[in-house]
C-alpha cells in the first residue's frame, strides 16, 4: 500500500513514467539561475555564446525541457541554480573524516556543515574535502619524483560524480562522504534502479535515473555519460567495493586506503 508521496514517486520512477530531475519546482524562476555558470555551459555545449544562438535563455531552457510556466525543473536547479537547497534543503553532501574505522567507536578528525550549492559546487567542495583528508605517497624513487594521492584522483572523481548524477532525488536525504583510517565511503541515496546490478555496472551497463543530469552534466563535471565511469574507477584502483543495499535503499562505494591515517 502506498503511504507517502515519496513512495508513489519511486514507484512511478521505477516504471519509467516519472523522473525526479524532470519535475518542476514551484516557486522557482529564471532569477534562481547562476547566469555565469549557465553561459559557461552554453559555451561548452554549443561552442558559442548564448547571444549567438538567436534565442532567449527562457526559450532555450523550455526547448531543453527545463522550464515551464516560469518554473525550473529540479535538474535545471541542480545544474545551474544559485542555491538549490533553498527549495530542496536535504539535497546536500555531508562530509566527515573519522579517527578510527567504524562510526560507533570513531571520533571526528574533520567535520563540515553539509555542503550546499549546485552540482558543480557540491562536486568541488566534496572533492577538496576528500583530498585534504588523504595522504600522499611516494610512488617512484628519486629525489625529484613527486608524491601522488594514495587513492587515484580519477577514481574519486568517477565515484563522486556518479553519486551526484545517479542518486535518487526523490529520497529526501544527503549524499554522505565518510573518510575512515582504512577506507573512504561514498554513500548515495537510492539503490540501483530497476533490474540493474553491481555486476551489470562493472560491465559498463547503465540506466539514466535522471535523464536531464545524465545528458547535461558532462558539460560542467568530469562525466562521460556512457556507462564507463565505474569501469574507469576500477581500472585506476581495483581495491574498490560496490554495494547495492536494497534494504536501506543506498548505493555505497567503499575505497580501501593504501595507507593508514596517522
Amino acid at each position: 500500500m502506498i503511504t507517502s508521496k515519496e513512495e508513489m514517486a519511486r514507484l512511478l520512477q521505477s516504471s519509467g513514467n516519472l523522473y525526479a530531475d524532470e519535475t518542476f519546482i514551484t516557486g522557482t524562476s529564471l532569477n534562481d539561475i547562476d547566469n555565469q555558470l549557465f553561459e559557461k555551459f552554453i559555451n561548452i555545449k554549443h561552442k558559442k555564446p548564448l547571444t549567438d544562438l538567436g534565442v532567449s535563455k527562457a526559450t532555450l531552457l523550455e526547448n531543453m525541457g527545463m522550464l515551464k510556466n516560469g518554473n525550473l525543473t529540479l535538474g535545471c536547479l541542480l545544474l545551474f541554480g544559485k542555491n538549490p537547497q533553498q527549495f530542496k534543503p536535504t539535497l546536500t553532501v555531508h562530509c566527515i573524516a573519522f579517527k578510527g574505522t567504524e562510526i560507533p567507536t570513531a571520533t571526528y578528525r574533520s567535520k563540515k556543515d553539509p555542503f550546499t550549492g549546485n552540482l558543480k559546487s557540491l562536486y568541488e567542495q566534496s572533492l577538496a574535502f576528500i583530498i585534504q583528508n588523504l595522504n600522499e605517497v611516494q610512488i617512484e624513487k628519486g629525489f625529484n619524483s613527486r608524491p601522488k594521492l594514495e587513492i587515484p584522483i580519477e577514481t574519486i572523481d568517477e565515484l563522486l560524480v556518479n553519486a551526484l548524477v545517479h542518486r535518487d532525488y526523490f529520497t529526501l536525504s544527503s549524499i554522505k562522504v565518510f573518510v575512515f583510517n582504512n577506507r573512504v565511503e561514498i554513500i548515495s541515496p537510492g539503490k540501483l534502479p530497476n533490474t540493474l546490478t553491481v555486476a551489470h555496472i562493472k560491465l559498463g551497463t547503465s540506466i539514466a535515473r535522471n535523464p536531464i543530469l545524465y545528458s547535461n552534466a558532462r558539460y560542467l563535471l568530469p562525466f562521460e555519460g556512457v556507462g564507463s565511469g565505474i569501469l574507469r574507477a576500477l581500472e585506476k584502483y581495483p581495491d574498490l567495493e560496490l554495494i547495492n543495499d536494497t534494504e536501506r535503499e543506498l548505493f555505497i562505494s567503499k575505497i580501501k586506503r593504501s595507507t593508514r591515517a596517522l
